[in-house]
């Protein structure tokens, strides 16, 4: 490998062929609301269902949620080691980061999506994956039925693969 080689920029990689999306900001939460970022890749399942639900709460309680997305198929990998090594609060390390038996921790999480929270404060909490947000989607919103239709843990078809993956993605651009 030459030195030019190894030159990388943030989120990106020397093997995606130029394909990689750029990571969007983050910018500062409004008071008062929570940012739901879900971050994976452009074609799964897994993230498919998670932007939909993130995208249901934040239209249904738009003065205390917003979302953030982040989606590439070949940037994620980079996205999560960046995360894992730059932002994930060292009580989440150990946590579990699904709800499969032989889980991974958020610490070595390779799979996607991952989805966290982020406040006015700064304040990043990890969610996990697409099964352990439905899980906190379905408690956070019980008396919501129409949140909860949609909270569902079990793997979802593969029809929520393709899926609204623009990035930069959510309802934060509508604060800008």
């Amino acid at each position: 490998h030459s030195a030019e080689s190894k030159k990388r920029t943030p989120h990106t990689s020397n093997f995606t062929m130029g394909n990689s999306v750029p990571v969007p900001e983050r910018p500062p939460v409004p008071e008062g609301k929570t940012r739901i970022c879900v971050a994976g890749f452009g074609i799964s399942n897994n993230v498919g269902y998670a932007q939909m639900l993130a995208s249901a709460i934040a239209e249904k309680f738009p003065d205390k949620y917003e979302t953030w997305f982040y989606f590439s198929n070949f940037g994620y990998r980079e996205f999560l080691k960046d995360f894992q090594a730059n932002h994930l609060p060292d009580d989440y390390k150990d946590k579990p980061c699904s709800m499969d038996k032989n889980s991974k921790t958020f610490a070595t999480q390779t799979a996607a999506p991952l989805v966290f929270f982020q406040s006015a404060d700064g304040t990043i909490v990890p969610k996990g994956g697409r099964d352990l947000f439905c899980q906190w989607a379905a408690e956070e919103f019980k008396d919501h039925p129409d949140i909860v239709d949609k909270a569902d843990v079990a793997t979802p078809p593969m029809k929520y693969s393709f899926f609204d993956h623009k990035t930069p993605g959510g309802t934060y651009l509508n604060n800008k």
